[in-house]
C-alpha cells in the first residue's frame, strides 16, 4: 500500500494557500477560492492512501470554497466515483444547482464529473474514496443516471456504508494485500446497494459486506456505552437495526460469541485501568463498578482466567512517603 502525507506545515505562511492550491486542490481538478488576503496562514493537512485502483484520502484543513466547474472537469476527468464522509463541523454543497449541507457523519455519493461547489465555514475535515467507475459499474443496471446521492449519518442505508467504510480505513494500514482486493469489492457493492439502484448481483455479493457493517456497528455501540452496567445484547442488536439472534450470528464467524466480546472489552479497561500508577487511589472494587461489572465475584473470576492473576496482583506498588525530617 503506497501513504502519501502532505501539510502546509514548514511552508512559508505568505506562501500557504497558495501552495495548497497548486500541490493538492489544481492537481484534482478542483478551484479554490477563499476569503479575504491569500497570503494570510493557512494550514492544510492531507494523508492518501493508494489500495490497488482505489485511493482514500484523509484531508482537514481551514476554511475556503472549493469549486469543480466545467472548466476544472474539462482539465480533469475522473474516471471514478467519490465516496465521502463528513467528518467536521459541517459543509455546504450544490451540485447541479442543488444546495444540501453534509452534517457530521452524513455520506455523499457522487460522480466527479458533474459540476459542484462546496464550502466549509469552520474549516473541512472529511474522509473519502476515490472508486474506480468501473468497479461500481458493474454492480449498477446499464444505463442509469449519474451517481449523486446524500446521506444522513442516521439513515439505515448511510449508517450501514458509513460503518463498513470507518472500518475498512482504520484498517488499511495491517490489512494484507490480497485481503484488499475482496474488501473494495464489497465497498463497492455496497456504494451500489445503497444507491438504490444495484443489480441482482451486487446485493446477492454485498450480503457479507452488509453482515460486516452490522458487526462494526454493533461494536461501535458497545464502545460508547461499555462502562454502562445495563448494556444487553438487545440494546446493542437494537442499536445495530437487528435481531438479538442475528446480532449473535454477527459475532459467530468471529470465534468470539458477543457475551465473550463484551465481557473481554470490559477486562481490558478495568485491567488498563489497574496498571495504571495514576489510579492506585482507586479500589478494585471501585474500577470494576467503573467499567460495567455488576457483580464483583464475577469480575475477580473472570479477571483470573483471562490473566492468570487475581486484580490486586496487577496494582502498581505504591510508594510509601519518606519520613518527615527529624528535628
Amino acid at each position: 500500500m503506497q501513504r502519501i502525507q502532505w501539510s502546509t506545515d514548514g511552508v512559508p505562511e505568505r506562501e500557504q494557500f497558495a501552495v495548497w492550491r497548486d500541490e493538492w486542490q489544481v492537481p484534482f481538478g478542483i478551484r479554490p477560492e477563499r476569503e479575504g488576503p491569500a497570503a494570510a496562514p493557512f494550514k492544510g493537512t492531507v494523508v492518501t492512501r493508494r489500495v490497488g485502483p482505489a485511493v482514500h484520502t484523509r484531508a482537514r484543513s481551514d476554511a475556503h470554497t472549493a469549486v469543480r466547474g466545467r472548466a476544472e472537469i474539462a482539465r480533469r476527468v475522473w474516471d471514478a466515483y467519490v465516496l465521502y464522509r463528513e467528518a467536521g463541523g459541517g459543509a455546504w454543497f450544490d451540485r447541479g444547482g442543488r444546495e444540501f449541507v453534509a452534517e457530521a457523519g452524513d455520506l455523499t455519493i457522487s460522480d466527479p464529473n458533474l459540476p459542484y461547489a462546496t464550502r466549509a465555514q469552520e474549516g473541512f475535515a472529511f474522509d473519502f474514496w476515490v472508486l474506480p467507475r468501473a468497479e461500481i459499474d458493474r454492480h449498477l443496471p446499464a444505463g442509469g443516471p449519474p451517481l449523486s446521492l446524500h446521506l444522513a449519518g442516521r439513515d439505515p442505508l448511510g449508517d450501514v456504508l458509513g460503518s463498513y467504510m470507518d472500518a475498512l480505513a482504520r484498517q488499511l494500514d495491517a490489512l494484507p494485500g490480497p485481503a484488499a482486493e475482496p474488501m473494495l469489492d464489497n465497498l463497492c457493492r455496497l456504494v451500489a446497494i445503497t444507491a438504490g439502484a444495484a443489480a441482482p448481483r451486487a446485493v446477492e455479493g454485498g450480503r457479507e459486506a452488509v453482515r460486516a457493517a452490522r458487526l462494526e456497528r454493533a461494536r461501535r455501540h458497545v464502545e460508547r456505552h461499555l462502562a454502562e452496567p445495563g448494556l444487553t445484547a438487545a440494546g446493542v442488536a437494537a442499536a445495530a437495526g437487528v435481531s438479538v439472534r442475528q446480532l449473535h450470528l454477527l459475532f459467530e464467524p468471529t470465534g468470539e460469541s458477543f457475551a465473550r466480546y463484551l465481557q473481554r472489552r470490559r477486562l481490558e479497561e478495568a485491567r488498563a485501568a489497574l496498571a495504571d500508577p495514576a489510579g492506585t487511589g482507586r479500589t478494585v472494587a471501585e474500577i470494576a463498578f467503573a467499567w460495567g461489572f455488576a457483580d464483583l465475584t464475577t469480575f475477580y473470576r473472570a479477571f483470573r482466567r483471562a490473566y492468570g492473576a487475581a486484580p490486586g496482583e496487577l496494582r502498581p506498588a505504591r510508594r510509601l512517603r519518606p519520613p518527615p525530617d527529624s528535628p
